[in-house]
């Protein structure tokens, strides 16, 4: 992954010798690995990365990362605020996973394993600057007729009937700071959702992935 000029990008690589090519190169490129069942960057994501780039965010910022995956938008989260950054995924391998790219990339995570419809969050886990997610909208990750034994090699989980959303939207007034901001990444379904309850604020579309940022004001 890397940041320059242009925003943000991802790059699968293979082999070593391109990764040694990769390894250090300068402070705003990072190669992480993808574990197992954990959801990759991906170039349809440049929204949402670019977003987060662009934003408001500053050093000392306080700002939880929801659905972190592999830890790649926890790493720009870093860029922006040089602080702890918070992070949450309901998949034990993505905490893992976040967890190693955050060594490797010299930044640190508190992280927390959970389902954020169902998760207890601790005290600490209130009063953002910012909350930052990637949203589940990809109906169906997993091709049909896949074998079970090659399932992992797909998304953890991706998709969302509307009870994630909803769940997120009653929980955030909670998580933020009365300035704070919500950015997120979802599909132009979540359009009516979204709008209903928050009158005031930001929307850019690119395609059928729209990027919501939600000001606390309008809470």
């Amino acid at each position: 992954i890397k940041v320059d000029a242009d925003g943000w990008l991802a790059t699968s690589i293979s082999g070593s010798s391109q990764l040694r090519e990769l390894v250090n190169k300068s402070e705003t490129e990072i190669v992480i690995p993808v574990f197992p069942t954990v959801y990759a960057p991906r170039n349809e994501d440049q929204l949402y990365y670019n977003t987060l780039l662009q934003s408001d965010i500053e050093p000392g910022d306080k700002v939880l990362v929801i659905g972190t995956g592999s830890g790649s938008d926890a790493w720009v989260a870093w860029l922006k605020s040089q602080s702890l950054v918070y992070v949450i995924d309901v998949n034990p391998m993505a905490i893992a996973n976040a967890t190693a790219t955050a060594r490797l990339g010299g930044f640190r995570v508190r992280p927390l394993l959970g389902d954020i419809r169902e998760v207890v969050l601790p005290e600490e886990f209130s009063e953002f600057d910012y909350v930052l997610w990637n949203m589940p909208y990809l109906a169906n990750v997993t091709p049909e007729g896949t074998p079970s034994e090659i399932v992992e090699e797909y998304n953890f989980h991706d998709g969302d009937d509307g009870s994630i959303l909803r769940s997120f939207l009653a929980l955030l007034p909670s998580l933020l700071k009365k300035d704070g901001k919500a950015i997120l990444l979802n599909s132009d379904e979540a359009l009516e959702a979204i709008n209903l309850p928050y009158p005031n604020l930001t929307i850019k579309r690119d395609g059928e992935v729209m990027l919501f940022i939600i000001s606390n004001d309008a809470l």
